[in-house]
């Protein structure tokens, strides 16, 4: 089986760590995790063609979120971006740009305390333990949330030109209709809003 490297692929392998519910589990995890954020960042960064290279394949949490902030200047906020057809008047897609929390780029740096050989040993009823894997599933969580979004970057006007750029992955049909029609010099509108949380229904 192939051995996948995108953000997804490693959020899954730390999903499938966590489950199998065994103490070296959540070391196995604790790496896919700390891997997982940083592709994702990186993966937002690759798709920005005005980024130097060696910034998006820089490996450090703290300087890969700078970058990204310095080109987003959203912060911790969530972008929608809805498209509307004045044709049969009413928004066709709605998509999102989850980023990579400063909160959840300090966890990741904290999982590389289990990345390390352990020196002391534990036993099985030690806290430890459970107050490891409470923290690892709310890392989990927080790089599903950073993974949810199909946007690679908010709407972002192109250097010195009045034009948007949007960048996306495509993954459910309705999202490859849209951008077809983007292609095909489609006239819509877009609403662009800054969340705080991921709306429950996406």
């Amino acid at each position: 089986m192939p051995y996948h490297v995108s953000a997804r692929a490693y959020l899954e392998r730390a999903r499938a760590q966590l489950d199998a519910a065994t103490s070296e589990g959540l070391f196995y995890a604790a790496f896919e995790l700390r891997a997982g954020i940083e592709a994702r960042m990186q993966e937002y960064l690759q798709a920005q063609e005005s980024i130097a290279q060696h910034k998006k394949n820089d490996w450090q949490l703290g300087k890969l979120g700078r970058t990204l902030e310095d080109v987003f200047q959203i912060g911790d906020r969530i972008a929608e971006v809805a498209v509307y057809d004045p044709q049969a008047g009413e928004f066709i897609a709605t998509l999102y740009y989850t980023p990579v929390t400063s909160e959840l780029r300090r966890n990741g740096e904290r999982l590389g305390e289990l990345l390390h050989a352990t020196r002391q040993f534990r036993r099985d009823d030690d806290p430890w333990w459970q107050n490891t894997r409470d923290s690892l599933e709310k890392v989990c969580r927080q790089l599903a949330t950073a993974c949810a979004g199909t946007l690679l970057a908010p709407l972002l006007r192109e250097p010195g030109s009045d034009k948007v750029v949007m960048r996306a992955e495509m993954f459910e049909e309705s999202h490859r209709e849209v951008l077809q029609k983007l292609r095909a010099g489609f006239a819509g509108f877009f609403r662009v809003q800054y969340l705080d949380e991921l709306p429950r229904v996406h």
